[in-house]
């Protein structure tokens, strides 16, 4: 009915779908790509590896995550009967970023300052 209505309808409605399909599949590429980062983390941190090796996996999780966010975004306008979840979904991805980095830097921070402490303690010794 909205087709003979306004002629339009379909073919938006199809470019919509379409837009909504490609954006779900990057999202699934993303998250391929998160679930073996946290894993590599994980494996870093069973190790005691390096802060600056741990900081690095943090900081491309980040980015992953932020790429998330920018993708669940545009989801809010190709799916907009989903729009709420779409937006809580980015927001969630945005404080994981957030959280990753923040992390990160302080892993760099304190990698930074160890080499300065264990410096001035053995001068003491």
């Amino acid at each position: 009915m909205d087709a003979v209505r306004l002629p339009g309808t379909a073919t938006a409605e199809a470019a919509r779908w379409e837009r909504a399909t490609g954006l779900h599949a990057r999202l699934s590429v993303l998250s391929k790509q998160i679930t073996p980062a946290y894993n590599e983390w994980s494996r870093l941190n069973n190790v005691d590896a390096r802060p600056e090796a741990r900081a690095e996996v943090l900081t491309q999780l980040a980015v992953l995550h932020e790429e998330s966010a920018a993708l669940y975004e545009e989801l809010t306008g190709a799916e907009p009967e989903l729009a709420d979840e779409h937006r809580d979904s980015a927001e969630q991805a945005r404080r994981n970023s957030a959280s990753n980095r923040e992390h990160a830097e302080l892993l760099v921070a304190t990698a930074e300052a160890a080499p300065a402490n264990t410096s001035s303690s053995e001068g003491t010794r």
